[in-house]
């Protein structure tokens, strides 16, 4: 889920499991009425839901947090070896520094 987007199929049947498990009634088999609209549930427990995790934005958080420790270099070996084995110089791959520089907000670490 870090590495990769997940289809958004995918998390739609995902949803729809979490969904059935909820509101089933340990009727495997049963159709069960839903009661709270499920954006309702997925809401933090403070604003009244039941804090289940959105995995349409977790998926995306991870893959910014992802891409974040590959282009500031961190120091993770799996990182480490990516740069020194496939980025000789400090070309940053697959983009060009002023898109870079827009996505920072004007900051070019």
């Amino acid at each position: 889920m870090c590495t990769l987007s997940i289809p958004l199929q995918v998390i739609e049947q995902i949803d729809r499991f979490r969904k059935h498990c909820i509101w089933s009634k340990g009727d495997i088999n049963g159709k069960g009425t839903y009661l709270v609209a499920w954006k309702a549930m997925c809401r933090t427990k403070e604003e009244g839901g039941l804090n289940i995790i959105n995995l349409e934005n977790q998926n995306y958080a991870l893959l910014i947090k992802f891409l974040d420790k590959f282009y500031n270099h961190a120091s993770i070996p799996w990182v480490q070896l990516t740069w020194s084995k496939l980025y000789h110089s400090e070309n940053i791959p697959h983009m060009q520094k002023k898109t870079l520089v827009a996505l920072s907000g004007g900051k070019m670490y």
